[in-house]
């Protein structure tokens, strides 16, 4: 018997939060706690370093580039094994990373340092 072995997912199959309806409570909680990451995350760094220039925005957008990538490969490698795998990516990859990483934090901190006279 060459087939393929079901996984008792419980609540995932009965959820099914990688619908479209199912995967709105997983990225709204993932994207409201990436904003609130980011915001303290770049404000650390900016109490850190000082300066005008948003080098805390530019340090959130690498590390979570960097982390969405180890996500996306670990998520890849998983694949069917892990029925979690569509809600984790729903979560922490469209969520959470995307809430976390934003480029418009950075285009706002820009126009700020250009509405300032420090370009």
């Amino acid at each position: 018997m060459g087939g393929v072995k079901q996984v008792n997912a419980g609540w995932f199959n009965a959820f099914r939060p990688w619908t479209l309806h199912g995967a709105v409570v997983p990225v709204l909680l993932g994207g409201a706690l990436g904003a609130l990451c980011r915001v303290h995350g770049n404000a650390a760094v900016m109490a850190a370093m000082g300066g005008h220039f948003p080098l805390g925005i530019l340090c959130v957008n690498m590390a979570g580039s960097f982390v969405m990538g180890l996500l996306m490969g670990l998520l890849a490698r998983m694949g069917q094994a892990c029925p979690a795998a569509p809600w984790l990516n729903a979560f922490l990859g469209t969520g959470f990373l995307g809430g976390f990483t934003t480029f418009s934090s950075f285009a706002l901190d820009t126009v700020k340092l250009w509405q300032g006279g420090h370009m």
